[in-house]
């Protein structure tokens, strides 16, 4: 199930409850109705921060509504941009609100959003929610489908792709029928879902599972997960820049799991440089104690990227660590690799073996002079301002003892990670 907030107090009891009952899952976001009188910056800002959590899984409730008119449609579509461009930063679905104002949400939301955005609650005209599916759109329908009166509605289901419609309840409001007129609840989704399935012309089982697939889709969950650009593991925030790396380590958690701390981390292709820099720029670094290059990947694989990206988190007040494996000089001369260091306030640089014999058995590289890539990292890093530290992991077959002797004589302090 997915909560969805309408203000910043909303989105904060969804979270809760997503944390609490395994089952549900939450957006977070600001009602056009609930905007009024507020200040754009200072509460978008929380609602980022909420998104942030590996529990909220889309953006809204956020969209148009010229059937109350509370707030200017332009004030309306300004906050309506601003959801978007969270969703885009983060990977995450747009849920839009667009009572009497259908056609207006077509206007302000891009063409070719690259994300995906659900029309929510539907009862528009056909035309607006054709268009929308044209765009790679969802349509999402509640009670209303069921409604004796909205014969249109239904035939308007049995038009759209069947792969980009989802039902929902829109609780407590809007019961269907045979309930109408009552407290709307999550069970009663499966009379709008009986209904949906006979406009869709097809038996309850094939549109049901239709219907699951297509909600799993949209909000990027099981097989159909989504990647996240940004994740927050303890007092850190991580940018997950890439899955490339130069590495094949026996010990890597990407082996294991697509994920952790409930982000999936795993990546089907590469994030574009825009969608990461508006990630960190919408980001306060002031939040985190630091904000960690890493990744399931090597992070100087981009290392343009990830400069700029340190100094903006460094110009905002934030502080910039490096995770890294140490080998990117044997991509890009010395000179460039410490230009790219220069950039963070911190180092940590996977050793994981006391010598060369064992760092090929271990980490596998696809470079035969790895290690010396490795130790000329080291002399860059030795000449940086930046802290450094370097790294092994436990039960990786590495000797600890005699990895923490090698950081001792290369004058660095040695880290341990996992293990006691």
């Amino acid at each position: 199930m997915l909560t969805l907030g309408t203000t910043v107090e909303d989105s904060r009891v969804c979270l809760d409850l997503a944390r609490r009952f395994g089952p549900v899952y939450a957006a977070a976001g600001i009602h056009p109705n609930d905007t009024a009188g507020l200040e754009p910056d200072a509460e978008l800002r929380k609602i980022y921060r909420m998104l942030l959590e590996p529990d909220a899984v889309a953006v809204g409730e956020t969209g148009l509504d010229l059937h109350h008119r509370r707030v200017p449609l332009k004030e309306q579509a300004r906050w309506l941009r601003a959801h978007s461009e969270m969703a885009y930063a983060l990977n995450l679905p747009l849920v839009v609100h667009s009572r009497a104002a259908e056609a207006e949400c077509l206007e302000v939301l891009p063409e070719s959003p690259r994300f995906p955005v659900v029309m929510h609650c539907y009862t528009g005209p056909d035309e607006v929610a054709l268009e929308a599916a044209g765009r790679g759109w969802w349509t999402g329908f509640a009670g209303p489908l069921t409604f004796r009166s909205n014969r249109r509605l239904r035939e308007l289901a049995g038009r759209l792709p069947p792969e980009r419609l989802v039902v929902e309840t829109d609780a407590p409001f809007l019961a269907p029928e045979p309930h109408r007129g009552e407290r709307n609840e999550p069970a009663l989704v499966v009379h709008t879902a009986r209904v949906a399935a006979e406009a869709m012309g097809m038996k309850e089982k094939e549109a049901t599972e239709t219907l699951w697939d297509s909600s799993l889709r949209l909000l990027g969950l099981e097989d159909h997960a989504r990647t996240d650009p940004l994740y927050v593991l303890g007092d850190n925030v991580y940018v997950n820049v890439t899955g490339r790396c130069d590495n094949d380590c026996a010990f890597c958690v990407r082996r294991r799991t697509p994920g952790l701390g409930g982000y999936h981390l795993r990546h089907s292709g590469e994030f574009e440089e825009e969608r990461l820099e508006k990630a960190v720029d919408l980001l306060d670094p002031t939040w985190f104690r630091e904000v960690v290059f890493c990744g399931y990947g090597e992070p100087t694989m981009r290392p343009e990227l990830v400069r700029r990206l340190a100094g903006s988190v460094r110009t905002r007040g934030g502080r910039a660590r490096l995770n890294t494996n140490g080998l990117s000089p044997g991509r890009m001369p010395r000179e460039e690799v410490a230009r790219m260091v220069s950039a963070f306030d911190s180092l940590s640089v996977s050793l994981n073996a006391s010598d060369p014999e064992t760092y090929r058995r271990i980490c596998r590289p696809g470079h035969p002079r790895a290690w010396e890539h490795l130790m000329s990292f080291l002399e860059v890093a030795r000449g940086s301002p930046a802290e450094v530290r370097l790294t092994a992991v436990a039960g990786s077959g590495a000797d600890m003892a005699a990895c923490a002797a090698l950081a001792e004589r290369l004058g660095f302090p040695f880290h341990q990670r996992g293990g006691s």
